[in-house]
């Protein structure tokens, strides 16, 4: 998959959040062949609630999840920086598997 195709991809599907940090993670094989995509979900009103779109993708993808692309944009879909909490980082740690931003893409 092309990189702007990647980039594209990851700031349209974080739009399709409904929190106020619009953020997307597509999951990715060995082979780079993208295997799902994912937004976060509803924070509950508080900070730390929901799930966060890496874990989310950490959990459905399936063992042959190799990396994570992470994606924040504004409501205009303008890109925003991002870094996975330690939570994340380290669940994606134990598994292997590697967090990349949209920004370290560029």
């Amino acid at each position: 998959m092309k990189l702007d195709h990647i980039i594209d991809k990851a700031k349209k599907k974080a739009l399709n959040s409904c929190c106020n940090y619009k953020i997307s993670a597509l999951s990715f094989n060995g082979k780079g062949e993208l295997i799902f995509s994912t937004f976060n979900r509803s924070r509950f009103d508080k900070h730390g609630g929901g799930q966060h779109a890496e874990m989310h993708a950490m959990l459905k993808s399936g063992p042959s999840l190799k990396t994570i692309v992470l994606c924040r944009v504004n409501k205009h879909g303008k890109l925003l920086p991002i870094h996975p909490c330690i939570s994340c980082k380290t669940k994606a740690q134990e598994l292997g598997v590697k967090i990349l931003t949209v920004h370290e893409l560029l």
